[in-house]
């Protein structure tokens, strides 16, 4: 099989940088069909963490409580897990076609869809001086500007 390591990003306040984990292939079968595991930072039930829990440390000790007891191995699993949500090809439609539902019509057209899409993809709606949105990946203010913006929401 094949293993894959996680790069999970540190937040600033309790060191920064980056940690990484080994995520072994595992398949798990059921009825004919194949499935491999989740990437899992957390041990077995009954195994001991390490914890990086310090009650000297001064730098920012009203947030140490969170990461007691290999709970920080939780936080990184939870937020590697929202990071590969977040990142995965079909969310730029996915949130596009709710949000469009939620807010104009409940059967949007195709090309609805992609342009609000691509708007949350690229991180920005128009162009010239009437473009809007950060340029980044996941813009909120670009999708929701192709969104009431569009034709289709008149």
């Amino acid at each position: 099989g094949v293993d894959s390591i996680v790069r999970v990003a540190v937040d600033a306040t309790l060191g920064g940088g980056y940690k990484y984990y080994l995520n072994r292939e595992d398949t798990v079968g059921m009825d004919g069909f194949a499935f491999r595991n989740a990437p899992t930072f957390m041990g077995l039930s009954g195994e001991a963490f390490q914890t990086e829990f310090n009650p000297t440390r001064k730098v920012n000790a009203d947030r140490d409580w969170l990461f007691a007891d290999g709970e920080r191995a939780a936080h990184d699993e939870t937020a590697a897990t929202i990071d590969h949500l977040f990142r995965h090809p079909n969310m730029p439609s996915f949130i596009a076609h709710l949000m469009i539902q939620r807010l104009v019509t409940s059967n949007p057209s195709p090309r609805y869809v992609e342009a609000a899409s691509t708007a949350f993809k690229t991180g920005v709606y128009g162009s010239g001086g009437n473009a809007r949105g950060s340029g980044r990946y996941g813009c909120m203010e670009a999708m929701l500007a192709a969104i009431l913006l569009d034709r289709e929401a008149r």
